[in-house]
C-alpha cells in the first residue's frame, strides 16, 4: 500500500514538473514572438528585450540567440552581437536539430562576419579568430576569417583564409562549396580570372611551374593558381575544380 503511494506521488510530482517546464516553453516561444514582431517592425531594442527573455526561459534556443544577435548589430552594438552570434554557434552544437541545421549555421556564420568586418575592434577580433584556427583541427573560424576579409573589402585575406579552410577539410562539402562561390565571384570581375589547379611530383617543379603560369597575367586575364601541390590528383580537387570550373 505504501509503496503505491509512494508511486502515485512520483507521477504527480512529475505531471507538476511536465507542467512547469511547458509553461517555461510557451512562455519562451510567446517571448521570441514578440521579438520577431519587434525586429520586423524596426524596433531593435524592444526586439532584444523579447529575445534575451526567450533565453532566459529556454537557453539552449539558438534562434533566438540568433535574433538577438542580429538585434544588436542593427543598433550598432557589435561586441554584444559578436558574442551574441557566437553563443548562437555554441548552442547549435548542443542541439540535436541545430547540429545538423547547416543552412541555419551559414546565416549565423555570415552574420558574425558582418559584424566583425564592421566593429571598431575588428584587428582584436581577427586576431583571436587566427590564434584559434590554428589550435583546431574545425575550418570554421578560417572561413569566418574568409567571409570578414570578404566584407571589408580584403580578397587576398578571403583567398588565404579559404584555402586555409579548404586545406584543413577536403572532404567538407560545405568548406568547398564556400570556397567555390567565393573563387567563382571573383572570376565575375571585370578583369578574367583563369583559376588553376596545380599538382606536380615534387616541390620544385610546383614552384617553377606556378611560377611561369603567374606570369602570364595579362590586363585583361589574370592566371590564378587557387591550390598547388605535390601529389596525386585527390578527390578534393576534382570537388574544387567542379565548383570553380577551374582548369
Amino acid at each position: 500500500m505504501a509503496l503505491s503511494l509512494f508511486s502515485r506521488c512520483v507521477v504527480i510530482c512529475a505531471a507538476g514538473l511536465l507542467g512547469g517546464c511547458a509553461d517555461m516553453m510557451s512562455y519562451s516561444q510567446s517571448a521570441q514572438d514578440n521579438g520577431m514582431k519587434y525586429y520586423q517592425a524596426g524596433d531593435y531594442t524592444n526586439a532584444a528585450g523579447s529575445f534575451r527573455n526567450a533565453i532566459k526561459q529556454s537557453p539552449d534556443n539558438y534562434t533566438a540567440r540568433y535574433y538577438l544577435a542580429e538585434s544588436y548589430r542593427q543598433t550598432g552594438d557589435f561586441q554584444k552581437a559578436i558574442a551574441a552570434y557566437r553563443s548562437a554557434l555554441g548552442a547549435m552544437k548542443l542541439d540535436y536539430e541545430g547540429a545538423r541545421d547547416t543552412a541555419f549555421r551559414g546565416k549565423v556564420i555570415d552574420g558574425l562576419a558582418q559584424t566583425i568586418a564592421a566593429s571598431p575592434n575588428r584587428l582584436a577580433e581577427v586576431q583571436a579568430l587566427e590564434a584559434a584556427a590554428r589550435g583546431s583541427s574545425d575550418p570554421e573560424n578560417y572561413i569566418i576569417l574568409a567571409k570578414a576579409d570578404q566584407y571589408a573589402g580584403d580578397p587576398d585575406g578571403a583567398m588565404d583564409n579559404y584555402n586555409h579552410a579548404a586545406t584543413l577539410a577536403p572532404n567538407n562539402f560545405q568548406v568547398q562549396k564556400q570556397y567555390g562561390l567565393y573563387l567563382e565571384s571573383l572570376g565575375q570581375a571585370e578583369v578574367k580570372e583563369l583559376l588553376v589547379i596545380l599538382k606536380a611530383d615534387v616541390q620544385g617543379s610546383v614552384e617553377v611551374l606556378r611560377a611561369t603560369l603567374e606570369k602570364l597575367s595579362t590586363e585583361k586575364v589574370k592566371v590564378r593558381v587557387i591550390r598547388a601541390g605535390v601529389g596525386a590528383i585527390a578527390e578534393s580537387d576534382v570537388l574544387l575544380a567542379s565548383a570553380t570550373q577551374a582548369d
